[in-house]
């Protein structure tokens, strides 16, 4: 299964995660490994990327999303505003979708910050 290259950004949140307490709460629970996330961010085909590595990246930014499992205004910075707006029309029906919408929101900031 190829795997496209995922952001920058991911890479640094991962380096800035590692080990901490919530990077090791988020790979429990998405069943996650190193492996499955050490790789660059570059024109992702989102439908090939494992949903426990979506949500991964969910977890690792849900203090930025609202409820509705969307990214909150009033909780991000201007990049990631631009992402919301990007996103803005997702449909979110279930728990693969709120970890579809988190990936797509991580690589859409990724691209934002670089």
């Amino acid at each position: 299964m190829k795997i496209a290259l995922f952001l920058p950004i991911f890479m640094t949140l991962l380096c800035i995660c590692h080990g901490s307490p919530h990077s090791q709460h988020c790979q429990r629970l998405s069943g996650v490994t190193l492996e499955e996330i050490d790789f660059s961010p570059k024109d992702v085909d989102f439908d090939t990327v494992p949903l426990k590595v979506k949500c991964f990246a969910k977890c690792l930014i849900a203090h930025n999303l609202g409820d509705d499992g969307k990214i909150d205004a009033n909780k991000v910075d201007n990049a990631v505003l631009r992402c919301k707006e990007r996103y803005d029309n997702y449909v979110i029906k279930n728990d693969a979708d709120r970890c579809d919408y988190a990936f797509r929101a991580l690589i859409c900031y990724a691209i934002q910050s670089s």
